[in-house]
Parts: structure tokens; sequence; C-alpha cells
């Protein structure tokens, strides 16, 4: 390999790893609005109270608080590209599953 092809190879990289990480710092941020900003047309199509309704923001917040740290461990033990992956993919599932939600219990735990 010559020295200009190890230079691009390498100074692509940087670059990569920017843009993954934006994409995860936008994806949080643009993700986090999404149950408080949708509670009331979720408490009206699902006759929900405001008791009810409120435990979707809450259990969002939860399940942020406790994947956080976790993630940290994760990709020292499996590897930052890995789990990267796989969390891009679970995000990707639990936004589907939700759109596919008719029950109360259902909104919340993703039963």
């Amino acid at each position: 390999m010559t020295p200009d092809e190890h230079h691009h190879f390498h100074g692509s990289r940087p670059r990569a790893l920017r843009f993954v990480a934006l994409l995860a710092t936008y994806l949080q941020s643009a993700n986090l609005p999404l149950p408080n900003a949708a509670r009331r047309l979720i408490q009206g199509s699902l006759s929900m109270t405001d008791d009810q309704a409120g435990w979707i923001f809450t259990a969002y917040l939860a399940a942020s608080a406790i994947t956080t740290p976790v993630a940290q461990w994760l990709a020292g033990r499996f590897g930052l590209k890995l789990v990267y992956q796989a969390a891009l993919a679970g995000f990707a599932l639990g936004l589907w599953l939700g759109t596919l939600t008719t029950r109360i219990p259902a909104t919340c735990t993703g039963m």
C-alpha cells in the first residue's frame, strides 16, 4: 500500500465516525419530543386518561436512562460497531412496532 492509499484509507474513517455519531445524536434528539408531542393523539385514539397517557413519556425516559449506561458496557464487550448497528436496528424495529400499537399496555411496554 502506498503512503497515499494508506492516508486515504485511514483519513476517511474519522469522517465516517463523525457521521455515525451525528446520526445517533440526531436520531435521539429527533425522537425525544415525539412521545410528548403525540401524547394527545395517542390518548384520544386509545381512550386513555391523562395518567395513562403520562406513562408513555415516562416509559420512554426510563428506557433511555437504562440503555444509555448499558451501551458503554456492551460496546466494551462486543465492539462499538456491532453495538451501534444493533442499536439502530432495534431503534427502527421499535418505531415500526410502535406504529402497530392498538392497546394501552402495548404503548408503554411493547407487549
